[in-house]
């Protein structure tokens, strides 16, 4: 396996992994998971992109914006689903959402993109594959809300946190377990979030620069 293989989070988000959401809406009155991704058609975000070297120093990644937007919604299997698309690292994509007791779940996964319902939860485990052979395993998991997160759109408080860890199967992978936070603002949506390319020592973050909210 060589450690020249690049694979970015952005397309290891999107493979399967296990998670047990309740479908019961009589559950104890979770907080809506759409209160931290609001999914009324019209809503529309807005990200620069930035890359932070191992020292630390940031600089703009890209000379685009990545836009995201609900185009509207579409029955799946018997439940409603909200459609959120746009570009993410410059690349189309088309996604589809729906809250589920305070689980924000999609077609693509089997587990939620986040839950409310606890800031201690492990939302699933998974194993990423170069060809035949695994490459890293990925582990999700809920965070502590981050008091305060600032982005060009604004300062955003008590921010819904997730975080994905990334641990190589590569003995001699140099750059350890790495780490890559969501932030959610009540209200807002996704404000913040981290990235990275396989071998690279590198990390970009994408900073939410507008919005609009209906």
């Amino acid at each position: 396996m060589k450690q020249s293989t690049y694979l970015t989070l952005l397309a290891l988000a999107m493979l399967v992994f296990s998670c047990n959401c309740n479908d019961d809406d009589s559950a104890a009155n979770p907080i809506p998971a759409t209160n931290y991704l609001p999914l009324t058609v019209g809503n529309y975000w807005v990200y620069q992109w930035y890359k932070i070297d191992a020292s630390g120093n940031e600089t703009p990644y890209g000379s685009y914006l990545d836009s995201v937007y609900v185009s509207g919604d579409t029955l799946i299997n018997g439940f409603t689903y909200h459609i959120l698309e746009g570009r993410e690292l410059n690349v189309p994509f088309r996604k589809f959402y729906r809250d589920s007791s305070g689980y924000l779940v999609s077609t693509i996964s089997d587990i939620p993109l986040f839950s409310t319902t606890s800031t201690t939860e492990q939302l699933g485990i998974d194993t990423v594959f170069a060809g035949p052979e695994p490459l890293a395993m990925l582990e999700y998991a809920m965070q502590n809300p981050t008091p305060t997160v600032t982005v060009p759109a604004g300062t955003f408080s008590d921010c819904l946190t997730t975080l994905t860890s990334m641990t190589s199967f590569e003995d001699d992978y140099p750059y350890g377990i790495r780490t890559y936070p969501y932030h959610y603002a009540e209200g807002i949506g996704r404000v913040q979030h981290k990235v990275s390319f396989y071998g690279s020592p590198d990390y970009l973050e994408s900073r939410l620069l507008r919005y609009h909210i209906e």
